[in-house]
């Protein structure tokens, strides 16, 4: 109370620490509903708030609790002393209330409150809301003559043992159902008045496809059926928010006469009213982004050539491939079906995934797992002159050595290249004898871990092997 009244609410930082903190919506409805019904008993005596205390709950914001309204609709003892306890009642007549009346100084939260547009737009909305749904004349009286449907069959038992008369029990009906449209004649007026607005406009809210579950929230409430049809005031700030029903998207908008932000095809706009205006919301079934099909994959030693039908809706696929049993996915958005994959590791084993996204989803993932081409040359495949190579230990922490047989001497020369062909060590050539040798490659203590492959030539024969470093 003391942090509303004593800072600046205009300012938006001081108003999100008390939005963080009270359930503001719930002060708006307990201050409509008392001074719309003209209560007569309620900020001197009927007066109650709380707020939930697990620290898990949803309730923690403060909120207020209605309570005791018989003294409302010009019925009982005027307790408040409110200065007008009349039909014409001005739904700000509250502001002007004695210290005696309010002597916690309930409505100086909604003086100062009002200070910020966001909180005055709030306000008059929710009025508007209220008098367009619950307290509507249509129903309110519908929801009166339904509870005197059931009453009144008891009244003669209630009569008997309490006093009184039919007579005088059916003009008290009477007097509560003219000061309800009473009531409704006046109050257009008085927000007028009491918060500086226009109007009421009308206004019709529509959806098409025509009776579908799709809905609009207009500011504060879900119409229950539509076309809606209400009056709005002009000078504050109105709220639409398109509500797609299962298996449907939102298109966009289409407001007649007023302009509005952010744009048509945003699920949630904002206008303010100098006119009538009919505002449509289109929605269309959701066309379900299938799944990739028909995946093929040609791998060779470095590369992966990959395709695979997608739906006619797509925008786009994600695409994400890794080594069996890696921890991290190359991913990339792509906008073809087909795609060449480069840079992987010879001899490996890869997962690769592909799905769809469309213009309002995205299908699962398809996955599928290749393997790409050995550079090895198997020992049934070994030059002539080039027997039993061998690399150890293999894989390896250290270093690499080698270990080959030459049927004859001549000039031979060794290459390391990385698992993408890069050359990344080599010895010239030099002579050779004929039998057993042994090398250990020194640099191999300083390569990263990864996948290398060792080339050994003599002459026009090559032969190769991969050693993996870890």
């Amino acid at each position: 109370h003391d942090y509303i009244t004593n800072n600046d609410m205009s300012d938006p930082d001081n108003y999100a620490y008390v939005d963080e903190r009270l359930d503001i919506l719930s002060l708006i409805d307990y201050m409509i509903i008392n001074t719309h019904t003209v209560c007569k008993d309620w900020l001197n005596w009927n007066t109650a708030w709380w707020r939930g205390r697990n620290p898990e709950g949803e309730k923690l914001k403060w909120r207020y609790t209605l309570w005791d309204l018989d003294a409302t609709f010009g019925h009982y003892i005027n307790y408040t002393s409110i200065p007008n306890t009349t039909p014409t009642a001005d739904p700000c007549d509250n502001e002007t209330y004695s210290t005696s009346s309010d002597p916690q100084g309930h409505v100086d939260l909604i003086i100062s409150l009002m200070e910020n547009e966001t909180f005055h737009s709030l306000y008059v909305n929710r009025y508007a809301d209220l008098l367009n749904s619950y307290l509507s004349c249509d129903y309110m009286i519908a929801l009166l003559d339904t509870m005197i449907a059931r009453i009144e069959p008891e009244m003669p038992r209630q009569i008997a043992k309490w006093g009184g008369s039919m007579t005088q029990w059916e003009a008290n009906v009477q007097e509560l159902r003219d000061f309800i449209n009473d009531r409704c004649f006046y109050i257009d007026n008085g927000i007028v008045d009491c918060y500086e607005v226009t109007g009421p406009y009308p206004l019709t809210v529509s959806i098409v496809p025509a009776n579908s579950d799709n809905q609009v929230r207009v500011n504060t409430f879900v119409p229950t059926a539509f076309p809606f049809v209400g009056e709005y005031f002009g000078g504050t700030t109105l709220e639409f928010q398109a509500l797609p029903a299962t298996d449907y998207v939102f298109v966009k908008w289409e407001v007649a006469n007023q302009s509005f932000d952010p744009d048509q095809y945003a699920e949630a706009i904002t206008m303010s009213m100098e006119q009538g205006d009919d505002i449509i919301a289109y929605f269309e079934p959701a066309i379900p982004c299938a799944l990739p099909a028909n995946i093929q994959i040609d791998a060779e030693q470095t590369t992966a050539a990959i395709s695979w039908d997608g739906p006619f809706n797509f925008l786009s696929y994600v695409v994400r491939w890794r080594p069996v049993g890696a921890a991290n996915w190359s991913e990339i958005s792509y906008l073809d079906t087909q795609i060449i994959l480069t840079g992987l590791e010879a001899c490996t084993d890869y997962e690769f995934e592909v799905g769809t996204i469309c213009g309002f989803a995205t299908s699962d993932l398809v996955t599928a797992q290749f393997s790409t081409d050995c550079a090895t040359v198997g020992a049934e495949e070994l030059p002539v002159r080039i027997q039993a190579f061998q690399v150890y230990p293999n894989p390896t922490r250290n270093l690499v050595n080698l270990e080959f047989d030459l049927t004859e001497s001549g000039l031979t020369g060794i290459a390391v290249r990385s698992a993408t062909g890069q050359l990344l060590w080599q010895q010239s050539p030099s002579q050779l004898n004929a039998g057993r040798h042994r090398l250990t490659l020194e640099e191999s203590s300083q390569w990263p871990a990864g996948v290398y492959f060792i080339y050994l030539q003599m002459e026009e024969e090559v032969a190769v092997r991969k050693a993996v470093k870890q």
